[in-house]
């Protein structure tokens, strides 16, 4: 199981950085829609059908929210690196979705939804977004961690040395000191 979250994970981190992006902001509207459907159950007390009166606030919510996480830079951090500087640049970007929603929701309202969404999806999107980029960062840090410590490993290249070449090659693969670049010959 570890094995398959750390090829999932190399997998995405040689990903371009346009679709990386595209990953996010995809996450984010996910994001969106279950915050919003969250709300409504947290306001009703049952879950409701995502219709026509549902679209209209997640719409809404995913046409406030993506330009403002554009405009404060949250489509320009890189994962690995982030931390509570993130988190905190994460609550500035939420604060004023926070209070661009609340006001379309609370003082123009929408019809067939409460006005309290206007409080509760906020609190419940916050949540979501930084749980988002904190498992991203822990999930992804240790493997491009790992990487450059390889990558900058000296480099040892392997001639005709048969199978002890190969028991060479293994144990320099798994081990921190040398890098393996080619296995040329009989290994």
């Amino acid at each position: 199981m570890k094995w398959l979250f750390q090829s999932n994970a190399s997998s995405i981190l040689g990903l371009s950085r346009t679709t990386k992006r595209l990953i996010v902001v995809s996450i984010d509207v996910c994001a969106c829609i279950l915050a919003t459907w969250l709300a409504f159950y947290l306001r009703l007390g049952e879950f409701v059908e995502i219709d026509e009166n549902m679209t209209r606030p997640v719409g809404l919510s995913v046409a406030i929210a993506l330009p403002i996480f554009a405009a404060t830079g949250l489509y320009r951090a890189i994962f690995r690196f982030s931390g509570w500087p993130a988190i905190a640049a994460i609550g500035r970007a939420m604060a004023v979705y926070g209070l661009v929603y609340m006001t379309l929701i609370m003082a123009v309202g929408i019809d067939g939804t409460p006005r309290t969404i206007g409080m509760i999806q906020p609190l419940l999107l916050f949540f979501a977004i930084a749980g988002s980029r904190l498992l991203a960062r822990f999930w992804l840090s240790g493997i491009y961690r790992t990487r450059r410590q390889k990558e900058s490993l000296p480099r040892v290249v392997i001639y005709g040395a048969g199978s002890a070449g190969l028991q060479l090659a293994e144990a320099l693969g798994n081990g921190y000191e040398m890098m393996t670049v080619d296995c040329m010959g009989m290994c």
